[in-house]
């Protein structure tokens, strides 16, 4: 179920950014400041991951918490790419 509604969103979105280039731009800028709060986040639970026992498990995985800026990045690229083809397109 949650799996159909993410693909949808996904759909629905990919399909606004090919028509509006503003919308790739300003969804792509999003992206962006939300994968810079995420390397924070990431960071953050990396270098206190000695000090509380539920991250203690994850010590020898700490690159996994990196993988949430990486997607959001890759997310971010795609949508800037749509943008920039979008514009190209009009001009």
């Amino acid at each position: 179920m949650a799996r159909k509604l993410i693909e949808s969103t996904l759909g629905q979105l990919f399909e606004l950014a090919s028509d509006f280039w503003q919308f790739s731009a300003l969804v792509s800028a999003l992206l962006v400041l939300a994968s810079f709060k995420a390397i924070s986040w990431a960071h953050e639970l990396v270098t206190v991951s000695g000090e509380r026992p539920i991250t203690y498990l994850f010590e020898y995985f700490s690159f996994l918490f990196y993988l949430v800026p990486i997607i959001l990045i890759g997310f971010a690229f795609v949508f800037g790419r749509k943008a920039f083809v979008g514009y190209l397109e009009i001009r």
